[in-house]
């Protein structure tokens, strides 16, 4: 365990404790964008990435870590609304990228279902490719 957490489990806040999975679960993210054969556990084919989301690993490990601190930041403000991000907002503008959407399936499938604020850019996109048609 980290040094800067409290000694023993017990003495954890629960944000504590999230932040703590969160790090893990990034470092597992990263490791898999850094070696994208170990996107396979998560099912994905790691020879199509590049032909199917647009996304070198460089760009994968970059887009992880963007997301994960959204994500974080997220639960720090214990946000749970799944509303769509504000138009001209850093998000809204992030996720109105064509190169960011076409990414975006991969990204889903790396982060939890029942993450918020993955839930949130997906609806930003829909919105987004809503008033495009």
């Amino acid at each position: 365990m980290p040094s800067f957490f409290p000694s023993g489990l017990g003495n954890l806040t629960n944000i504590h404790l999230a932040l703590f999975s969160i790090t893990i679960s990034l470092h597992k993210r990263i490791r898999c964008s850094e070696n994208k054969k170990l996107l396979r556990f998560h099912g994905v084919d790691p020879d199509t990435i590049e032909e199917k989301y647009g996304v070198t690993s460089g760009e994968l490990s970059y887009l992880l870590q963007l997301f994960n601190a959204g994500s974080i930041s997220r639960i720090l403000d214990n946000e749970k609304s799944t509303k769509p991000f504000e138009k001209d907002s850093y998000w809204y503008d992030i996720l109105e990228n064509k190169s960011t959407q076409d990414a975006f399936p991969l990204l889903r499938e790396l982060f939890n279902s029942k993450n918020i604020f993955m839930m949130k850019c997906e609806e930003t996109i829909r919105l987004i490719k809503k008033t495009e048609d």
